[in-house]
């Protein structure tokens, strides 16, 4: 076969590039920073940007000769200089073929499922953190026609991110030697918040589940309806996630019922709040940063008989407010005035029960607003409950 007709890369210009990437290295070993690994970082983009420069199809001896010592150089600089700072070698699963160092971890990026050189560092000591681009890279289509993402890798659906065992996925690497997982994002097709919404849902939370649970307790004829079931609290928050047919996606949430305790943050709409973590009892999250014209809205069955008052778990660290429970609307019929002062603190909490003012049966989209002092956040909320 005839050599394809390119110019050898060796050139001097090359050279000069290389030199001053293993000299800076050498400049960064001998400084005392705290920002190590931030410069071992910049110094593997410098050795990126080298690599990918010009098109280089193929490299005669002596550019292979010297492009070989120069990583080989450069890979023992960077792991000596994190070593010594008492810091984590990381590399991609490439880091393999270098000299091995104790506590290395690979991250694996590769489309098959063995390295031979990865498993000879395993069998040594290093550890694997997972991402195979075929699987687990957020950044690739799911289809050929979805208008986003890259296809070097494949086409991974939602399906294919879920359906592999990342304890079993790498031949010659047992599972305990499996960190983790990871799904990265490139953004050479992303341009805005929208776009990643887009790329990352549905696959994140399949991939979440894929990582933190063990092997027999995943199934995708399970899992795919428990996905579906989030499809309208995405919407509803706006979230611009994929519809993928391969998933049954539910059309509306159920109604629940108005006499069992209703989670501040499992709202079916909002406007204005932002949830965080709670340290009540029970755990979870709770609602909070809430300030005057932000809502709540949840969608409830009071049955045939009103209920007569409605107990509210809150807690504050500003001075007055006032909770307003309503019916249909944000403007709509106040069933209930739930007064708020400071409670001590945004996570000490408190129970109040207040009779309701008006009556409601039958279903309600409930809504509770909030009247206070404008723009400052007067109360956190962390569940509900009407009562008979």
């Amino acid at each position: 076969m005839p050599r394809p007709n390119v110019t050898p890369c060796y050139n001097g210009e090359f050279v000069l590039e290389s030199v001053l990437t293993l000299l800076a290295a050498i400049r960064v070993f001998f400084r005392s920073r705290s920002d190590t690994a931030l410069e071992v970082l910049a110094l593997r983009q410098q050795v990126a940007v080298l690599k990918r420069k010009r098109p280089r199809p193929h490299l005669n001896a002596l550019d292979r000769l010297f492009w070989t010592i120069l990583l080989q150089l450069w890979s023992r600089w960077a792991e000596v200089l994190v070593i010594v700072r008492s810091k984590t070698v990381v590399g991609w699963h490439q880091i393999g073929q270098a000299d091995h160092t104790a506590n290395r971890v690979a991250q694996f990026w590769g489309t098959s499922t063995s390295d031979a050189a990865l498993s000879a560092a395993v069998s040594k000591g290093d550890k694997i953190l997972l991402s195979p681009a075929n699987k687990a890279y957020l950044d690739m289509k799911y289809t050929n026609s979805t208008p986003l993402g890259q296809t070097w890798a494949g086409l991974i659906e939602v399906q294919t991110a879920y359906n592999w065992d990342p304890g079993a996925y790498l031949s010659g690497v047992p599972a305990s030697a499996i960190l983790g997982v990871e799904a990265p994002l490139w953004t050479e097709t992303i341009t805005k918040l929208a776009d990643i919404e887009f790329m990352a849902f549905p696959r994140l939370p399949a991939l979440a589940e894929l990582a933190w649970s063990p092997q027999s307790a995943r199934n995708w004829d399970t899992f795919k309806v428990r996905l579906g079931a989030q499809g309208p609290r995405w919407t509803v928050q706006g979230i611009n996630f994929y519809s993928s047919p391969q998933v049954p996606w539910s059309t509306q949430q159920t109604t629940r019922s108005a006499y069992t305790q209703i989670q501040a943050e499992s709202y079916n709409a909002q406007t204005g709040t932002q949830t965080e973590t709670t340290s009540d009892t029970g755990g979870g999250q709770n609602v909070g940063f809430i300030t005057p014209g932000d809502t709540l809205a949840y969608d409830l069955d009071f049955g045939a008989a009103s209920p007569t008052s409605v107990t509210t778990r809150l807690a504050s660290g500003a001075s007055s407010g006032t909770i307003q429970y309503r019916l249909d609307s944000s403007t709509g019929p106040i069933i209930a005035d739930i007064p708020v002062t400071s409670t001590g603190g945004w996570q000490t909490w408190t129970t109040n029960s207040t009779n309701l003012s008006g009556s409601a049966t039958g279903v309600h989209k409930v809504f509770l607003t909030f009247t206070g002092t404008a723009g400052a956040d007067f109360v956190n909320l962390n569940w509900f409950q009407f009562n008979r």
